[in-house]
């Protein structure tokens, strides 16, 4: 009786766990529509503009004056580049897309001197 009471208890915590387990990967597959519907709205351009500005900010946080040179330089270069870039793409979007707050805030966010 404690073996057929026990395999019940056993089973119905499987029952719950695959339960569970599907909320979860749902759940997941869920939001992870939310995210690319999220990403459609932006325009490609801008979605360029963001990753060229993000790395300007990587590398930027990158260089310290404790490291080699041949990696400071390496470094220069890289901020050269992104930076040089996402300035560039920042003035042309905000002139193309004057008027569209969304994307004029996500433009916002980044300043570079």
């Amino acid at each position: 009786m404690a073996v057929l009471l026990m395999s019940r208890i056993g089973l119905m915590m499987v029952a719950k766990l695959k339960k569970t387990k599907f909320i979860f990967i749902f759940a997941m597959l869920f939001c992870n529509g939310c995210i690319s519907e999220v990403n459609r709205k932006i325009p490609s351009d801008v979605n360029s503009f963001v990753e060229s500005a993000d790395a300007c900010t990587h590398y930027s946080g990158e260089w310290d004056s404790s490291i080699s040179k041949q990696k400071q330089q390496e470094i220069e270069k890289a901020v050269d580049k992104y930076c040089g870039l996402a300035k560039k793409q920042q003035i042309e979007l905000e002139v193309k897309y004057k008027g569209n707050k969304s994307i004029e805030k996500e433009l916002s966010n980044y300043t570079f001197d």
